[in-house]
């Protein structure tokens, strides 16, 4: 527990870290103000991406039913993550923070999506 709150921490201070730099490279003029923004938000998909990649190993899960949920959860949330960062990174700025939500929506409903059809299946609520 004490290992995830300090990894936790840390992405934290990664994206704070980056966010200060490019502001900082901003003001020196090294880049434009586009730049910064891109940079700092494909950073917090990256690390969303990170983040869910590690929920499957959590090892919480006691059921079949639970492990194939936190298998989906995670590869549905990475994938989120990896579209967030590539909006950020390569759409418009204009439809960036759209299509961004939209990736990592899309991720979340698959995931309940997944429970409630799992859940049917075996009778039991998720």
């Amino acid at each position: 527990m004490k290992r995830q709150l300090y990894l936790n921490l840390a992405m934290g201070a990664v994206i704070v870290a980056v966010a200060l730099g490019m502001k900082w490279a901003q003001h020196q003029g090294l880049i434009e103000a586009q730049s910064a923004t891109r940079w700092t938000m494909a950073i917090i998909g990256l690390q969303m991406a990170i983040n869910a990649n590690l929920i499957p190993k959590a090892g919480t899960a006691k059921t079949a039913r639970h492990i194939a949920l936190q298998r989906v959860c995670g590869w549905a949330m990475m994938l989120g993550g990896l579209g967030y960062a590539a909006a950020w990174a390569f759409v418009p700025l204009s439809n960036a923070a759209t299509l961004s939500m939209v990736a990592v929506a899309a991720a979340i409903l698959w995931v309940i999506g997944f429970g409630v059809i799992s859940s049917r299946r075996t009778g039991t609520p998720a």
